[in-house]
């Protein structure tokens, strides 16, 4: 593994990996890092404020005006901060939909599921969207998922508030829902599910698939859709497509985002996938 003290890695201190094992307090040094350090705070780690890059504070350089102090200050009742969105310059660049990207952490060990999501990043047009994911590390999931490599297991964690925890969750759903069964729009609805296996390679490729087609609206009835939602189960990861409807007769385009989200996990390279619907509620 890489010599850590050969500098900061680009995102930050605190990464570490752990060598076939499930105990974060076992966890090695690794390569990568991300700073945690505002995890389970308002401030964002690297998402929010700047409405124009949907970028942090830290990231940004804030205009004599304190025009950005302002947007960063506005927050949910739960602390969150509220993302803020401009109209870009060239309408035509306008996203149908704006989306906010998040990271959930594995809160088994303690704490409410709520308690570890973070959003990291947001977006409304088509150039912050790019900005946005050629700067977060959370655009290549084997950053924080558990992989393969010479046949042994790993799994990276990343302090948090002084202990060695894993983002198991990498999720993007429309601004303003929240990756939760509780969340108003989602108790209603439903998802679509399916185990895969980790490779790391094809797991990107869905990943990033699924992403592109929602933010340039090439996915069936993406009106119709909430988020989607990665989750590394450490040897199995579950793709997942959250929707607003609880029974798939309610959506006539049910079946082809079915197919599609299928579609996308074969020229990925993982075959013989069957996605199960089940509603929230």
């Amino acid at each position: 593994m890489a010599d850590t003290k050969s500098g900061p890695p680009k995102f930050g201190g605190g990464g570490k990996q752990n060598e076939d094992s499930e105990n974060p307090s076992e966890a090695k040094k690794g390569a990568t890092g991300l700073s945690q350090s505002y995890a389970g705070s308002s401030k964002p780690r690297y998402g929010g404020g700047f409405p124009r890059s949907g970028l942090s504070q830290s990231q940004s350089k804030p205009d004599e005006s304190g025009e950005e102090e302002k947007h960063s200050s506005k927050k949910e009742s739960n602390g969150m901060i509220i993302e803020t969105f401009e109209k870009p310059l060239i309408p035509d660049l306008a996203l149908n939909h704006n989306w906010t990207i998040w990271e959930l952490l594995d809160t088994k060990g303690g704490g409410s599921y709520s308690s570890g999501m973070e959003k990291v990043a947001w977006f409304g047009d088509i150039i912050t969207f790019w900005k946005a994911w050629n700067q977060i590390p959370h655009s290549d999931p084997k950053n924080f998922f558990s992989f393969t490599r010479e046949g042994k297991s790993y799994a990276n964690y990343y302090e948090v508030k002084g202990s060695a925890m894993k983002i198991s969750t990498l999720a993007m759903f429309k601004s303003g829902i929240h990756p939760a069964w509780e969340d108003a729009t989602n108790k209603n609805g439903g998802e679509y599910a399916a185990k895969v296996d980790t490779n790391a390679e094809a797991t990107c490729k869905v990943w990033s698939s699924l992403v592109f087609d929602l933010v340039t609206s090439n996915f069936p009835a993406t009106d119709r859709v909430c988020g989607i939602r990665i989750v590394d189960k450490g040897r199995i990861l579950k793709v997942e497509l959250w929707v607003d409807y609880g029974l798939r007769k309610y959506c006539d385009a049910a079946k082809a985002q079915e197919e599609r989200m299928i579609e996308i996990c074969r020229e990925a390279g993982t075959s013989g996938i069957k996605f199960d619907f089940q509603a929230h509620a």
